[in-house]
């Protein structure tokens, strides 16, 4: 068996003197590496750089029997009223790949209004708007997502021809636009099936993470024997104004690595190997520590993908599909409502009544709980939340946990 120092450098896992048995690693090296990943799925859309506004959807590699969500993103919406509204359109192979799912993007266009999906034809539309703010974003933004499955039988790709049927600013005018189309190619090879969990880490701080929990043949989807994860780079991908990502630790056996957080972007970039490989399940494979930032009750979406991830014999590993949490912030109990009911959470949990998770009923909500008050560093569960969350019901705290004007005590 190969060592994983043999692997080409065209992996472009950022670990390249490493990988080459050139010297120990250079942590600087693979963060320059991790924020600059170039693999086969190019996930930029095409025509950015013509100085107009340009709405792109990436290009993606699609495993068989598995799905993945791309990104819809305008770029270069010019200063002034910003976006308003758009209306797409996108066709595609409906024999290579299908839309299983139109969903809203980055705030203010987190929902979509309406959306059609014809996939006997191969046509998807969808309409959005935003009439919260006359001052629309500008510049770029995603704007809307879309959950791909691959259907065909081989390794053949399909265009994703993106039409801007309508672009409009908040005041009403329309905004003149270039398409951006991409493509989707079905692999055939290794799949690998990802879990994305929330929790807490050993010292409280609450987040995410990632695990890959085994990998299959693509063919008849039964597991490798004796295969071996050599090294992954990973992305976690969010809107910036909801969350913050305040740190990301690499976990053995995959502890060999580096990290690029960019909150501004929304995207925490992650690279790691081990030497001689690691069977599935490993989870987890990092601990990436969040932090809500939107008022109670709002929504917050992080999705975990692997741009690349190879055995150690340096064979190509694509993810089965990618991973979504949704989070709100102060809903510890996971009902989509902030109540007492969340309250009683925290104080069953901080008592040992009740544990954490996201999969079954009865489990406090780690992030969603924590996030109620910030606690420096990193946050963690403590009384202080509960406190807080039952001063904001009964109308002590405003919904970014303020406290209101006339709710001070009086001085003495």
């Amino acid at each position: 068996m190969r060592r994983l120092q043999n692997l080409p450098a065209v992996i472009a896992i950022g670990c390249v003197a490493l990988l080459l048995g050139a010297g120990p690693l250079n942590h600087t090296a693979l963060v320059d590496a991790a924020s600059t990943i170039d693999v086969s799925t190019d996930k930029t859309p095409r025509l950015l750089d013509l100085g107009v506004t340009t709405v792109g959807v990436e290009s993606i590699a699609l495993p068989l029997h598995g799905s993945r969500i791309v990104s819809v993103t305008v770029s270069g919406v010019p200063a002034g009223p910003g976006l308003g509204a758009y209306h797409l359109t996108l066709s595609y192979n409906p024999a290579i790949v299908q839309v299983q799912e139109v969903r809203g993007g980055s705030a203010p266009f987190q929902t979509v209004l309406t959306a059609s999906v014809d996939n006997s034809v191969g046509i998807a539309q969808w309409t959005a708007l935003q009439g919260s703010n006359l001052q629309g974003p500008t510049g770029d933004i995603e704007i809307s997502r879309l959950v791909l499955s691959g259907v065909g039988s081989s390794e053949v790709c399909s265009a994703l021809n993106l039409q801007v049927v309508e672009l409009w600013d908040t005041n009403g005018n329309l905004i003149p636009s270039v398409d951006g189309d991409g493509s989707a190619c079905l692999q055939v090879g290794l799949i690998g099936v990802a879990r994305l969990r929330s929790g807490a880490d050993a010292d409280g701080a609450v987040g995410i993470s990632p695990g890959i929990i085994t990998v299959l043949n693509a063919i008849d989807l039964q597991p490798a024997p004796g295969l071996l994860l050599g090294a992954y780079s990973a992305s976690v991908t969010y809107d910036g104004k909801a969350v913050q990502v305040l740190d990301a630790r690499l976990k053995p056996p995959f502890d060999q690595g580096a990290v690029n957080i960019d909150n501004p972007s929304g995207i925490a970039r992650l690279a790691a190997l081990t030497p001689n490989g690691q069977s599935a399940p490993i989870a987890p494979l990092a601990f990436v520590t969040l932090r809500l930032l939107g008022p109670v009750g709002s929504q917050a979406v992080v999705t975990l993908d692997f741009p690349a991830l190879v055995d150690v014999d340096g064979a190509p590993i694509l993810l089965q599909a990618s991973q979504e949490r949704t989070f709100r912030r102060g809903d510890a109990d996971g009902d989509s409502l902030i109540s007492t009911s969340d309250v009683l959470f925290i104080a069953q949990f901080l008592v040992g009544w009740r544990e954490l998770g996201d999969d079954l009923p009865g489990q406090v909500h780690a992030v969603n709980a924590a996030a109620i008050k910030h606690d420096g560093e990193f946050d963690r569960i403590t009384v202080a939340d509960a406190l807080w969350l039952m001063q904001y019901l009964v109308g002590l705290r405003d919904p970014m946990l303020n406290l209101l004007a006339n709710s001070h005590p009086p001085q003495r």
